[in-house]
Order: structure tokens, then C-alpha cells, then sequence
């Protein structure tokens, strides 16, 4: 039997950052609201770092010498690494002799690679499994649905022997089947999994700062309560802490989580439409969260329902001023910048002057699109090909194109300001070819 497991969605962009620390705020705390259980508990002490964001939208992971991603083969996928100083694309095994193709491969995942994401600490790479989808049935009952489903006579199945059909559904029935884990991929020779509590599925794990990964769950309707998650990259163990109310992690600021709660004068009913009345006079407070001691240092607050913080970058962050309209969703009023260091607020547009686009300054490129109709933040809309990674020597990695033969992507490594400004001049990286 199939289980979808819940997700709570968290908004995840990629940052590079520089590190923040708070200035003290004059102002006094916004009172939270009360809880019903004790404070939050803080889980193990970590080793300080600076946090930063899994890709979960595609599993790939960038440490400033390499990029990480994953290929889909027939049944699985494959982990290759893209070595920015050599400029190469190679599987991430070193194994003598492995053909890439079976479990005793490092660098082999069962399944799609949704299912998957790249964490690294300092040299060691590790695989998240999400475990998005849980089967408990028997391969024998499985794939006598499968058969009886029709699909095998469907479109991209057709074209597959009966082997290369039955080989990518036990791949996919093998990676549901498998419990939530950890895997410690050591490429000379085979990786580890550490598998986890069942309990783990519900929880959105979203950020790492080299020591463990972190996520979030609410745990009722309303979100009125969440609960965070921390699970060691050293041996695994799960640790869970009890978070305000409707608390979110947004984003990462150096050394610490931001996170947005709700802020009331007293406990939020359960009701639904006693809820959506007492919500109304709420705010919404943005914090700087340590999920290892539980410190949470205020960043500012709005009135429920009229901000969303659109990102951190270069020590400040994006927050846009917004009112909902009717039939559909909001109409921006403002973006405002807050510094972290020095507590300085400004306001850098408001609708009345056009529409605008404002580089941010990271090394990623982005940059923050204004107009009437809403405010986001992406890469630069002139950038003439897809964006990759940062290498930590300035170079972009670009994908180019793609091989005419093999339909498979091609890279190569530019300077951003030169190519920017329309130079041709680049590093091509030698693909991998299997």
C-alpha cells in the first residue's frame, strides 16, 4: 500500500552569504504567544558554522571546488561530481573496475533522483533520502499492479525491453521501500546508510550548517504548532524540539536559521472561524534562531498577513510590504531592506516607481524583479544560459547546451562580468560519457 507523506512546503532559495550578527533592537520583544507546553528544548550543541540550503528541487549541491548532482539512468541514479579545477565531470566513485550500475557503486541511488539530496560536510559527502513516497508492499505485489495497470504499453515504456521495463520499476519500488536515511558515500569504495526513524517522513528537512540537517513540521491544521528536527550527519541521531507558534525556517543568515512565527495577545483557538478572527490582529515577528541553544535574536515584525521575507543577501535582509486584493493573492506595496549588523531600515521601491530589477550582489547572480504585479527574486533575466553553480574562485559553472547525440548537458566554467558583458571566452568541462 502507497503512502504520500505529508510535506509542509518551506520557502528554500539558495544564498550565498556573508555573516550576520544583530544589533541589539531598543525596542522590547513582542511578547510570543503562550504555549502549553515548556520551552522549547534545544537539542545537542553543534559545532559553530555557517548554515546553508539543500537543493531540494533537484538534489544538487555546489562546495565552492565541485558541483554534485544526480543523472537519471534506466532503474536509477547516478552521482556525478564536476571538479571545477580540472574542469571535469566524472561519476563520483573511484572504485576500480565498477561499471556504475549496481548497489556496491557509491555513486548509485535506486529510484528517481527527486528522491535524493546532495548534504556535505568539509570533505564528506552525504545523500538525504526524502522518502516522499512510502510502499510497504511485497515486489511480487507491486509489480503485478504494475502489469495490470496498462502503463507498460504507454509512453516513454513502449520503447523498453521487458528487462529495461521491469528494471526501472524495481529501482523506483526499491527506493519507496526504503525506510528514511542517511547515506555516507565513500567514493573509493561503497557508502553507508544509516537508516532512520519512521517519524522522520514528516519533516521537511531543508538546511545543513555541516554538522546535521534541519527541518521543520506543523503538526495541526492551522499550523499552530510546529515542532523542528535536527538529525546528526555523524551517526544519525534524531533529535526534535518544540518550536513557537506557526513557526517557519525561511531562510539562513551565517551561523543561524531565520525564521518568521505569529505573535498574539493570547492562545489562538482551534476553531477555524474563531481562528480567521483572531488571527487578524496578529503579527508576524522574523527572528535569528539557533537551533542548538534555542537563542532567538528579533529581527522586525509586521502586521499579520502584510509581509514576506524574500531573502538574506550580503548582510541584509529583503522583506516586501504587501495587502491582499481580492479574488486573488497580493499586490506589493513596498520592499524594504533591513542590515542585520546595524538594525537600519530603508525603503529601496514602492510601486510608484515601475517596474525594476536590482542585482544583489551574491555570487549566484540573483537579483530582485519589481513591478506592480509582485516582487521575486531569480536569476538575472539577461543571463543567456542556465546557471549551474558558484565556484568559489568567482567562475560561474553554465550549462551551454546540450550534445546533439545524447541529448546530455554540457558545461563549461565563465568569469560573471565578462560574460555578462557578451564576452565568448570560457572553460569547457569535459562531460562525462557513459
Amino acid at each position: 500500500m502507497k503512502k504520500l507523506i505529508p510535506l509542509i512546503l518551506t520557502a528554500a532559495i539558495a544564498l550565498t552569504l556573508t555573516a550576520c550578527t544583530a544589533a541589539p533592537d531598543p525596542a522590547p520583544l513582542a511578547t510570543p504567544t503562550p504555549e502549553p507546553t515548556a520551552a522549547p528544548a534545544a537539542p545537542t550543541p553543534a559545532p559553530a558554522a555557517d548554515f546553508y540550503t539543500l537543493k531540494s528541487y533537484d538534489g544538487s549541491y555546489d562546495d565552492g571546488t565541485a558541483y554534485y548532482e544526480f543523472e537519471q539512468r534506466l532503474g536509477y541514479a547516478l552521482l556525478l561530481k564536476t571538479d571545477y579545477a580540472a574542469a571535469v565531470q566524472s561519476v563520483c566513485c573511484a572504485v576500480p573496475g565498477c561499471g556504475h550500475d549496481t548497489d556496491a557503486c557509491p555513486a548509485y541511488f535506486p529510484g528517481r533522483p527527486g528522491r535524493y539530496t546532495v548534504v556535505a560536510a568539509g570533505d564528506t559527502v552525504y545523500v538525504w533520502h526524502i522518502s516522499f513516497v512510502y510502499d510497504d508492499q511485497s515486489w511480487d505485489d507491486y509489480w503485478a499492479e504494475k502489469l495490470a495497470s496498462g502503463i507498460r504499453d504507454t509512453q516513454p515504456f513502449d520503447t523498453l525491453t521487458d528487462a529495461e521495463f521491469e528494471a526501472e520499476y524495481r529501482g523506483i519500488w526499491t527506493e519507496q521501500s526504503t525506510p528514511p536515511c542517511l547515506y555516507t558515500v565513500h567514493s573509493g569504495g561503497g557508502k553507508v546508510r544509516t537508516d532512520l526513524p519512521e517519524e522522520v517522513r514528516d519533516y521537511v528537512m531543508a538546511y545543513c550548517d555541516g554538522a546535521a540537517v534541519y527541518g521543520a513540521a506543523w503538526n495541526d491544521e492551522n499550523g499552530i504548532t510546529a515542532t523542528g528536527c535536527r538529525i546528526s550527519l555523524a551517526d544519525g541521531a534524531v533529535q526534535t524540539f518544540p518550536l513557537l507558534t506557526q513557526e517557519q525556517f525561511l531562510d539562513v543568515c551565517g551561523d543561524a536559521l531565520v525564521t518568521s512565527h505569529i505573535v498574539t495577545d493570547a492562545p489562538l483557538p482551534t476553531d477555524r472561524e474563531q481562528y480567521q478572527a483572531a488571527i487578524q490582529s496578529a503579527e508576524t515577528e522574523y527572528d535569528l534562531y539557533d537551533p542548538n541553544d534555542g537563542t532567538r535574536t528579533r529581527l522586525a515584525a509586521y502586521p499579520y498577513d502584510t509581509s514576506a521575507l524574500l531573502g538574506v543577501y550580503g548582510g541584509k535582509a529583503y522583506f516586501e510590504k504587501r495587502q491582499p486584493i481580492p479574488y486573488a493573492a497580493y499586490e506589493p506595496v513596498a520592499v524594504e531592506t533591513l542590515d542585520i549588523a546595524t538594525g537600519t531600515t530603508e525603503t529601496i521601491w514602492t510601486p510608484e516607481q515601475g517596474a525594476q530589477e536590482l542585482p544583489l550582489g551574491d555570487a549566484e547572480g540573483h537579483s530582485l524583479r519589481m513591478s506592480e504585479g509582485n516582487v521575486i527574486v531569480g536569476q538575472h533575466t539577461s543571463l543567456p544560459v542556465d546557471f549551474r553553480a558558484a565556484a568559489a574562485d568567482g567562475r560561474w559553472l553554465v550549462m551551454t547546451g546540450k550534445d546533439e547525440t545524447t541529448n546530455r548537458e554540457n558545461y563549461a566554467l565563465v568569469e560573471p562580468e565578462q560574460f555578462m558583458a557578451g564576452s565568448a571566452e570560457q572553460e569547457t568541462v569535459t562531460m562525462w560519457q557513459g
